[in-house]
């Protein structure tokens, strides 16, 4: 169409699928024709309690060559793991089609490893005290 413009969801670094992420929107430019996701999965910069990896979320407009490429740079990271950061791109192209991000990009949370560490070790103790 003439003169259409995609919209596309904008964030930058926001942690969780929250915020800006889900309220901002923008009018791409009109060479623009895909939003794109970027979720990266880490340790956060600043200090935390239990310093665990979260997710953290970056949208915009972009063009569907540069979008699908980032995707390639990202596709040998992009395993969801508790243990080690990663990062997947998400591409699409209908208006403000990027407001949803994969459930696994937020869902692997680290108090997981924690709830772990007591079960194992309430079982030991159960063990060595008999």
């Amino acid at each position: 169409l003439l003169g259409y413009s995609l919209e596309c969801y904008v964030c930058s670094e926001v942690e969780g699928n929250w915020g800006s992420c889900i309220t901002s929107v923008q009018r791409c430019e009109p060479s623009q024709d895909a939003c794109q996701s970027f979720v990266e999965y880490k340790t956060p910069k600043f200090w935390t309690v239990l310093r665990g990896r979260r997710a953290f979320i970056t949208k915009g407009c972009t063009t569907r060559a540069a979008c699908e490429q980032a995707k390639q740079q990202t596709e040998g990271t992009c395993y969801p793991s508790k243990t080690r950061d990663w990062f997947c791109t998400h591409c699409c192209t209908d208006d403000r089609c990027n407001y949803q991000v994969p459930d696994y990009a937020t869902q692997i949370t680290p108090r997981i490893p924690l709830i772990s560490a007591t079960t194992i070790a309430f079982i030991w103790r159960t063990l060595t005290w008999r």
